[in-house]
């Protein structure tokens, strides 16, 4: 754990009091990334060195767009909190509770390209931005596997999110 274990736990514990409800199982693993933003080509450049099999294409740097340049090191969490939620703003309250932000999608798509075989195991989300669909839906990125491929998509903030999901977060 990036902070003493006792901390976290009786944190967490203390959390879920407060909620009135039990512990599952909440795991997370660290990854360390290199996101080279660019401008307004963030997204197209992170989408190219993903060597995605299928993108959506909706990703793109006008409907996530960023205005940072140069290079960052992030430290990327998934977390797996093995529960349901009905909508991705109790995913994001739960997150803030446990000392997260959600990752925004340059953070994801930086972790896809460095390490390609995750998103094989389980889907992973970023919740850090979205963007409006025509129908006014809150649309986010996420890595998931289809066949044999690997897929760079997007899902409604809205939806119901299950619980094999893992969320892509950074240390608040």
């Amino acid at each position: 754990w990036p902070i003493d274990d006792k901390i976290f736990r009786r944190k967490l514990t203390e959390f879920w009091e407060r909620k009135g409800n039990l512990i599952v199982s909440i795991t997370t693993e660290r990854y360390t990334v290199t996101v080279n933003y660019a401008g307004n080509k963030t997204i197209e450049k992170l989408l190219k060195e993903g060597k995605y099999d299928w993108v959506n294409k909706n990703i793109t740097d006008k409907n996530f767009p960023t205005d940072k340049t140069g290079t960052e090191e992030d430290e990327i969490h998934l977390v797996h909190l093995d529960r349901r939620f009905d909508n991705g703003d109790l995913v994001i309250e739960e997150l803030d509770d446990l000392g997260y932000k959600p990752a925004n999608p340059a953070q994801l798509l930086a972790l896809g390209a460095k390490y390609p075989d995750l998103q094989r195991k389980f889907p992973i989300a970023a919740l850090g931005r979205y963007w409006l669909d025509s129908y006014g839906r809150r649309d986010v990125v996420d890595l998931d596997e289809f066949s044999d491929g690997r897929r760079a998509d997007l899902d409604w903030l809205e939806n119901r999110w299950e619980d094999y999901w893992r969320f892509a977060v950074v240390r608040k």
